[in-house]
């Protein structure tokens, strides 16, 4: 990552835990840095976990199109 690019966008995507090695792996695919946090919730206390992807604006739009 260019040092010089600042972060001011916090993005944090919750997806469950088969679908997130397919969305991580596209993240870093493409560029993007996240922390894995893993918990459970929802009505049947599905393993659920919350990506959090720190960018800069410029590349919001990108990141959407994963």
């Amino acid at each position: 990552m260019n040092a010089t690019v600042s972060i001011d966008r916090l993005v944090i995507a919750v997806v469950s835990s088969q679908d997130v090695g397919d969305l991580a792996q596209q993240l870093i695919r493409n560029g993007f840095y996240f922390t894995r946090v893993t918990g459970q919730g929802g009505m049947l206390w599905d393993e659920i976990v919350s990506l959090l992807v720190g960018i800069n604006n410029s590349r919001h739009a990108a990141l959407l199109e994963i």
